[in-house]
């Protein structure tokens, strides 16, 4: 486990807590400022997690911000960056510019592309907001698209 600040090329490790910046990194459990200058992987990521091309995480609790591309299968916070914001399940926000992408959102998408899924509750602002699964009249929606419950499965 370690601890405190750590400056380099690229670390692979299990457990950190503190700040971290270099080129790349992969680390099972993080804790604290990571700042990757190409790529950033966590299993499990607590605080700000920043890179200018890519950020991963399973787990995303906080901050994740990249210019270009965020990746998180579960994420519980805000979701921010240029490109492309994709995860399976938000609870929180996700803001970019061109597309967010997620499975099930619970909280707010803002972007101009907006994707979600059926099981979704929140708020979508874009130039398109499309949720699968839905009725025909209910799936793309232009500018602002509010997702009150999720869609029930026809038996």
């Amino acid at each position: 486990e370690g601890k405190g600040l750590r400056l380099g090329l690229g670390y692979e490790g299990e457990k950190y807590s503190g700040f971290q910046a270099g080129l790349f990194s992969s680390v099972k459990d993080f804790r604290g400022v990571d700042f990757e200058l190409f790529y950033s992987y966590a299993e499990k990521y607590t605080g700000l997690k920043l890179s200018p091309w890519i950020n991963h995480a399973k787990e995303m609790t906080g901050i994740q911000w990249s210019y270009r591309v965020n990746i998180a299968e579960k994420l519980k916070g805000w979701q921010t960056g240029a490109l492309y914001n994709h995860s399976k399940e938000v609870v929180g926000a996700q803001t970019g510019v061109i597309v967010n992408y997620t499975d099930k959102l619970r909280g707010l998408q803002t972007s101009l592309i907006n994707v979600c899924g059926e099981d979704s509750k929140g708020l979508q602002i874009g130039l398109i907001n499309y949720r699968r699964g839905a009725p025909w009249y209910a799936r793309f929606i232009p500018f602002i698209a509010f997702r009150f419950r999720p869609i029930k499965k026809k038996k």
